[in-house]
């Protein structure tokens, strides 16, 4: 029987695939060694969205990234028994090397509030305010939503989107679920009339 835990990596895996890029891939369970604490370190990563395919580990057929392949997303789901090490350490670890985006998820909600924590690398980190209300734009060009309970994904022009979704949503709380689909219809449409 699959936990809950494996069930959510399997949902976002399930949903994001079609909405991401055609030259971008997404794998679970992924073995990954970064460069630091190279060869000791070795992590599991939940989801991740990578630009190259990776190579697979002969034993058991699981993905494996080095430290030269550049990982654009990292999606962790917490619980329990890696809560310090998702939520802690693998932020810092992922700061220092190649991600560019972290994504991490509650699936209870009972560790982290809001359950859905979103951060971008740039010239610094940014936190994603939209990930507050349960919505993930990537810079990969496509959206994650976690509303009413099930995670649902689409391509996207995160520029103008996520912009548009942050303004509307700028200082509110505990916003339905039908007004956050509203905003992020209005997005969309306010996107088109911009690219025009």
């Amino acid at each position: 029987m699959k936990t809950l835990h494996d069930r959510t990596v399997e949902a976002i895996a399930d949903a994001i695939r079609s909405s991401v890029p055609k030259h971008e891939f997404v794998y679970t369970k992924v073995e990954w060694q970064p460069m630091e604490d190279f060869p000791e370190c070795l992590e599991t990563l939940d989801v991740v969205v990578v630009s190259k395919q990776p190579s697979f580990d002969g034993t058991d057929k699981r993905p494996f990234l080095g430290w030269l392949i550049a990982l654009t997303t990292v999606i962790d789901v917490v619980d329990g028994s890696t809560f310090e090490a998702d939520f802690i350490d693998r932020p810092n670890l992922l700061m220092r090397t190649a991600a560019h985006e972290h994504l991490l998820f509650d699936p209870t909600g009972d560790l982290m509030r809001p359950q859905m924590q979103g951060f971008r690398t740039g010239d610094e980190m940014e936190r994603l305010t939209s990930c507050n209300h349960g919505v993930f734009y990537s810079s990969g060009k496509y959206r994650l939503d976690f509303l009413d309970g099930r995670f649902t994904a689409a391509p996207c022009d995160t520029y103008h989107e996520e912009r548009a979704f942050d303004s509307a949503m700028k200082g509110k709380r505990g916003v339905p679920s039908e007004e956050i689909r509203r905003v992020i219809a209005n997005g969309k449409r306010e996107a088109k009339r911009l690219r025009r």
